[in-house]
């Protein structure tokens, strides 16, 4: 059982620590890093390299 909890520490130590890192392409561009919104899309570049991109289509009504 100690064995395991111990596995499982380290485990998770090694995660975070390599989620804490900022990838080596953004080291040298961090301007790239943050959040960048237009009218329809938005775009997450986390410090990690972790890209989150969102489409939300709008359409106008005309009356």
């Amino acid at each position: 059982m100690k064995r395991a909890s111990v596995f499982l520490s380290l485990s998770l130590v090694l995660v975070l620590t390599a989620c804490g890192k900022t990838n080596p392409m953004l080291e040298q561009h961090p301007d790239y890093i943050g959040n960048w919104q237009s009218n329809t899309n938005s775009l997450k570049i986390e410090k990690n390299g972790q890209v989150t991109y969102k489409h939300n289509e709008h359409q106008d009504q005309k009356t």
